[in-house]
Order: C-alpha cells, then sequence, then structure tokens
C-alpha cells in the first residue's frame, strides 16, 4: 500500500470519531446556552415563585392557546423552550408573543425533545417546585384559580414527584384512534382519593407540578387530577384539534419524541 492510501485509510477510520466529537462538542455547547437563557430568564421573573415551562416544537397554535390562557386566566408569565423550530409561523408567533409580554422564550439551539426541560443545565437551576407541559392541551374551563399551589401541596400530600392532570376521555367525541382511549382507560383504576378526586397513575410531560425534593429515581411517578382538573389532549380529538394536516406535516418531519406521532402520522396520510 502507497503512502497516500495508507494515510486515506487512516484518516477514513478517524473522521467518524472526529465528527462524533465534534457533535458533541457543538450539543454541549447548546446546552450550556440554553441553560443560561433559562437562568437569565428565572432571575428577571423571580417574582414568580412557581415557573411553568412549556416546550416547543412548529406548534405555535398550541403554544399561543396555552400560553394566553394561563397569562389572561391565572396571570402566570409561563416560560417557553423552543426546541429549534423550524417552521418560521411558529418562530414569528413566539416573538410576538414575548412582545406582547404574554411569555419568556428561551431558543434552544438544537431539537432535545421534549425532555429538554430535564437537561442537568436546566434542571439543576430549577425551584424546589416548578410547572411543565406540552402545549397540546386544552385546561379546564373551571381551574381553579390556585390551581398551582394546590398541585404543589399534592405532591407533598400524596408523597409524589408530580401532581398533573388527568386527560378527559370525552367519550361523545370521535377520536383519531380507538386504541388510544383503550391504552388511556388504565389511567382512570386506581383512585386514591374522591376529594379531591385523585388518580395513581404515570405521568409523562402532560401538566404537572413537579416537587425536586420528591423524586427518587421514577420519573412517571405521580398523580393525575380529575374534577375541575381535568384536561383534554387535543390532538387525540379531531374536531377540537388546533391544527390542520398542512400544519401536522411540518410537525412531524422534525418531531423526536411525540407520543401521539403514530396515530397522526396514519390520520394525515
Amino acid at each position: 500500500m502507497n503512502i497516500r492510501r495508507a494515510l486515506h485509510s487512516i484518516a477514513s477510520k478517524a473522521l467518524p470519531s472526529y465528527i462524533e466529537k465534534r457533535n458533541l462538542a457543538r450539543i454541549r455547547a447548546h446546552r450550556s446556552h440554553l441553560g443560561r437563557q433559562v437562568h437569565t430568564i428565572l432571575r428577571a421573573c423571580s417574582e414568580m415563585q412557581l415557573p411553568v415551562f412549556i416546550v416547543s416544537y412548529n406548534n405555535a397554535r398550541y403554544v399561543e392557546n396555552i400560553a394566553l390562557r394561563l397569562k389572561r386566566d391565572f396571570g402566570v408569565k409561563s416560560i417557553v423552550i423552543d426546541n429549534k423550530s423550524t417552521c418560521q409561523k411558529t418562530i414569528n408567533q413566539l416573538r410576538n408573543l414575548c412582545s406582547l409580554d404574554v411569555c419568556y422564550v428561551a431558543w434552544s439551539g438544537y431539537n432535545f425533545g421534549h425532555l429538554v426541560g430535564f437537561l442537568d443545565e436546566v434542571y439543576n437551576i430549577l425551584p424546589t417546585f416548578f410547572a411543565y407541559t406540552d402545549p397540546d392541551l386544552e385546561l379546564s374551563a373551571t381551574l381553579p384559580k390556585d390551581f398551582l399551589r394546590q398541585l404543589s401541596l399534592m405532591t407533598t400530600n400524596f408523597d409524589v414527584y408530580k401532581a398533573g392532570f388527568a386527560l378527559d376521555l370525552l367519550p361523545q367525541e370521535s377520536v383519531i384512534d380507538p386504541s388510544i382511549i383503550e391504552h388511556e382507560s388504565q389511567f382512570w383504576h386506581r383512585q386514591i382519593s374522591t376529594n379531591p378526586d385523585v388518580y395513581c397513575a404515570p405521568l409523562d410531560t402532560t401538566f404537572a407540578v413537579y416537587n425536586k425534593t420528591l423524586y427518587r429515581g421514577g420519573f412517571y411517578s405521580g398523580v393525575r387530577v380529575a374534577g375541575d382538573f381535568r384536561a383534554v389532549h387535543l390532538p387525540w380529538f379531531p374536531r377540537l384539534d388546533l391544527m390542520n394536516s398542512m400544519e401536522w406535516e411540518q410537525y412531524l418531519k422534525g418531531n423526536i419524541s411525540s407520543s401521539v406521532k403514530r396515530y397522526l402520522k396514519k390520520s394525515i396520510q
């Protein structure tokens, strides 16, 4: 083998390792930058005892819907973490919501998925209690004004990492896939309180208040609160959904962690 071929062979083997290291360094830089943004926002809104985080990715309609509701009815200026949206409509809408003082926005330079708020660079600077949610919910019309305080207390009363909204199955509505209802029904079986109406059931990133002191290694450990706290997961119900098929196609292109993704891909084909 001549020297040129030998060098090419060595370079070919080393290149993937070099690229991987370069990508990891870039990702670490994005994580650090996001953490600094969140830290700055938390300092700016220090009067907010319990910050509420909303995850965003190419879904401006949902973000606007929940952020406006939180600000209008509860005086909560939420913190949106945008997962490097590629949809200009979403980017413009987030900027507009900021200018209207509806929410803060932390712009991630990388799509970290729906658990972006649990990266060490973000999670480690959060207060003991915080709320976190995907944006695709319709909150209850009768949600109590002090719902954040009540959910915080429930984490202590029921000794769980998080307390969040039960998801209404709306039997009167058509659903994008019947298996959704079949799957979700299991979370309505273990009622542990009637006043309030509480169920022992795991939660992913449906709206919940977290109590960091009660984390014991189970991310999904929590309770779901029904009654006035129940919420609607809009993508399940076509008549209620806020996004049209074109918007869903844009959303699904780069989405890496949506649990409803497999149902939606079938419904828009």
